[in-house]
């Protein structure tokens, strides 16, 4: 079974891998908008201001927010039991 590190909707930040990769696009930031299943794990990214698709590996990538996270769904990071302020 393969499970995905970063599915589909998650922010992710451009970052050296193994792979040559053009240095203007280090740093960026993207969405992870489809998932190739060649051999390595792929994804396809939307860069924040590009219309075009880009392919990366998995080690060109950094989580900025999984998608379907507590936090991303409007919970605290602590969940329904942290201790609220008195």
């Amino acid at each position: 079974m393969n499970i995905n590190k970063y599915p589909q909707g998650s922010r992710v930040r451009i970052t050296r891998g193994r792979f040559p990769l053009d240095d203007s696009l280090v740093g960026r930031v993207g969405t992870v908008v489809h998932l190739k299943r060649s051999g390595a794990n792929k994804y396809g990214i939307q860069l924040d201001e590009e219309t075009r698709l880009r392919i990366f590996t998995e080690d060109e990538l950094e989580v900025e927010r999984i998608a379907g996270s507590l936090e991303e769904a409007g919970e605290p990071a602590g969940g329904s039991g942290s201790a609220s302020p008195s």
